[in-house]
């Protein structure tokens, strides 16, 4: 089994489609993409090895992408999402636009609101930081003003709803 995982902002322009169309959905991918898919599966089973099936489906992906590519604008949203103090408003203001017609990109491009999006890009910063918590080289506390969280609950409260663990059990996980 193969995967990969685009930045955010791209999915829309590989499907030719609204991601947020997919979003929760369990299909094939032939169901999904057609012909195209099939022909994939069938040139990945001639390749010798990961590192040429990858370089297959890197190149099979790229050239799924529409002709004006990912949308620029969402690409720098999102860049600038899940840091502390990034606001959706503040940054639709930024790239001079509605926060409403942001959202409506991200949903497009991403699947979901950027504000979900910033939720997700700030959970992962916090399981970079997970080796640090179980070594006991930072605490959770620290963690979650760093990462900009209202206080350790906030924290603990996205943590269980992204990954169904507490931070605490997330890192005990992610050190052993």
């Amino acid at each position: 089994m193969l995967g990969l995982r685009l930045r955010p902002g791209v999915a829309g322009a590989v499907l030719g489609m609204p991601a947020s169309e997919v979003l929760d959905v369990h299909t094939r991918l032939e169901d999904l993409l057609g012909h195209w898919a099939s022909e994939l599966g069938e040139r990945l089973g001639e390749t010798n090895g990961d590192e040429e099936a990858f370089a297959l489906i890197e190149k099979a992906v790229g050239s799924r992408v529409e002709d004006g590519g990912p949308d620029p604008l969402v690409l720098a949203a999102s860049r600038r999402l899940g840091f502390p103090g990034s606001r959706v408003d503040e940054l639709a203001d930024a790239l001079g636009i509605s926060e409403r017609q942001l959202r409506r990109r991200f949903h497009d491009s991403v699947g979901y609101g950027p504000k979900t999006l910033a939720r997700v890009l700030r959970f992962r910063r916090l399981v970079a930081q997970t080796g640090a918590v179980a070594a006991g080289e930072s605490d959770l506390a620290r963690v979650a003003a760093d990462l900009g969280y209202a206080d350790q609950a906030h924290m603990t409260r996205d943590c269980i709803r992204l990954s169904g663990l507490s931070p605490a059990r997330l890192a005990a996980l992610w050190s052993s």
